[in-house]
């Protein structure tokens, strides 16, 4: 019984030897077959990603040439000796196209930045101008519906603030 219960044991054993021999010799090529896999996945979301920037850069170019030719038509436009209301319509016109010209040019700055390209400038704006614009585009609006919207800062707001924007 004692003999019987070691040879069990024994046994036990050199069946557990041979699944460690056996998965020793295949992890290895478990690992490189899975490295091949990470590596064709890498490869694959690479690509992608370049599609992704190649399409951002192009997209902000052909979006941006015909809107560069809408704001010179506006710019016109509001330079222009037009009736009050019609003069606010062309610079409402051509602050919302600068202000679009500043997204298309932010897609164009993550794919800078997804590059390792982008350049980091320090530059003052006024923050009553942006107030004023959005103000601008929402009072408009208001007119329409005959509703009055008005903004004003209760103390003074600095006239320049500075931000560090991409170049």
């Amino acid at each position: 019984m004692l003999v019987e219960a070691f040879n069990k044991m024994f046994g036990h054993i050199d069946e557990r030897d041979r699944l460690l021999r056996k998965h020793s010799e295949t992890l290895e090529d478990t690992v490189e077959q899975r490295t091949a896999e990470l590596r064709l996945a890498k490869d694959e979301a690479d690509a992608a990603n370049d599609a992704k920037s190649t399409f951002l850069a192009t997209m902000s170019h052909e979006i941006r040439t015909p809107m560069n030719g809408m704001m010179v038509m506006a710019e016109m436009l509001a330079a222009a000796h037009l009736a009050p209301r019609h003069q606010r319509y062309a610079e409402i016109i051509t602050r919302s196209g600068k202000n679009l010209l500043h997204i298309i040019n932010d897609i164009l700055d993550l794919s800078k930045i997804e590059s390792g390209k982008i350049e980091l400038e320090e530059i003052e704006f006024s923050l009553d101008a942006i107030v004023e614009d959005v103000t601008c585009l929402f009072a408009e609006r208001a007119r329409e519906k005959t509703c009055r919207w008005r903004f004003m800062f209760r103390q003074r707001s600095p006239s320049k603030l500075s931000a560090i924007l991409s170049a």
